[in-house]
C-alpha cells in the first residue's frame, strides 16, 4: 500500500521552540487530513494533540488548521502524499494543532512568536491580490463632513447591510459611520487567506467578495480583518462585507460632496 507522509508541528507551552514531527499513514483516496490524524492517534505512541470533537461535514469549522500553508478544515481536505499541518496562524496555540479561537494576535512580528504566558502564535504567510483587482474605494475624510442625513450609510443599509453584528457581537444600527462599512481591498487580504472554505475571492473580475454558498459562518475572517469590516448576518448566518457593490458603490454614488471615492487600479 502506498504511504503518505505527514510532517506535524509538534508544541506545548515550556518547550523552547516548535518542532515538527513525520507520521506516515496508509494513503488511500478520497481520504481527509482529520482521517489521517484519527489514524495516526490510534497507531502512534505519541500523537499530535487535535481537535477531535467537530461535525466531520464541514459546518462548524472547528477542525480548521493550516494545511500546506493554506487555513482549510482539516474535515474536508483531501490527504496529500506529502502534507505539512500547522496550527491555524494568528491564534494562540494551546498545544500541538489546538488553538484559542476565542483570541486573535493581530501582526505577530515573527513567523513564530511567543506571548507572554508561554504559549504561541503562528504569523500568517503574505500573499498579495491586488494586482488582480481593478477597483478601490476610499474615503476623503478631508471632504466628508459626517452628515446627520448619512445618506451614504442609507444607501448601504438599503442595499446589504441588515440585521448584522461585528466581531464582538455588537449589533450594527443605522447610526454606523461609513468607514465602519467600506471595504479598502487591501493589497494583503487576511480575511481571503484566512477563509477555511474559500468563500472570500475576487468577484466580479474586480472586488473581493464573499460568496455566500460556501460561507460557513466561523468569525474567522471577522477576526482576521484588520479594519473590522466584515460582519456576521445573524438570520443567515453567513459572514457579509462590503463588495464596492459589483463595482458601482451606492454609498458613492450618493454622497453629495464626493468625499467617497472610486478608482481604478
Amino acid at each position: 500500500m502506498e504511504t503518505a507522509n505527514l510532517k506535524v508541528f509538534r508544541y506545548q507551552p515550556g518547550m523552547d521552540a516548535p518542532v515538527y514531527r513525520d507520521y506516515d499513514v496508509g494513503f488511500q483516496k478520497d481520504l481527509s487530513v482529520l482521517k489521517a490524524l484519527f489514524l495516526i492517534a490510534d497507531t502512534h505512541e505519541d500523537p499530535p494533540a487535535f481537535r477531535r470533537y467537530c461535525c466531520n461535514r464541514g459546518q462548524c469549522a472547528s477542525c480548521v488548521m493550516t494545511i500546506n500553508g493554506r487555513m482549510r478544515r482539516a474535515c474536508a481536505t483531501q490527504l496529500q502524499k506529502e502534507t505539512t499541518l500547522e496550527p491555524a496562524y494568528g491564534y494562540p496555540v494551546i498545544r500541538d494543532l489546538v488553538v484559542d479561537f476565542g483570541r486573535k494576535v493581530f501582526s505577530p512580528p515573527d513567523h513564530y512568536t511567543k506571548l507572554m504566558e508561554g504559549s504561541l502564535v503562528l504569523k500568517p504567510p503574505r500573499r498579495k491580490f491586488r494586482k488582480e483587482r481593478s477597483v478601490q474605494l476610499s474615503l476623503r475624510e478631508d471632504i466628508c463632513r459626517r452628515c446627520e442625513s448619512k445618506e451614504c450609510v442609507e444607501a448601504c443599509w438599503l442595499s446589504k447591510m441588515e440585521n448584522l453584528e461585528d466581531q464582538f457581537g455588537r449589533r450594527l444600527g443605522r447610526n454606523a459611520s461609513v468607514d465602519q462599512l467600506i471595504c479598502v481591498q487591501c493589497a494583503e487580504a487576511f480575511c481571503a487567506e484566512s477563509c477555511p472554505t474559500g468563500a472570500i475571492a475576487i468577484r466580479q473580475g474586480s472586488v473581493m467578495g464573499i460568496n455566500p454558498l460556501l460561507c460557513i459562518g466561523c468569525g474567522i475572517c471577522m477576526d482576521h480583518c484588520p479594519h473590522g469590516a466584515i460582519f456576521l448576518n445573524i438570520e443567515r448566518g453567513n459572514a457579509v462585507k462590503c463588495d464596492l457593490c459589483e463595482g458601482k458603490p451606492a454609498c458613492a454614488q450618493i454622497c453629495p460632496h464626493g468625499a467617497l471615492q472610486v478608482f481604478n487600479l
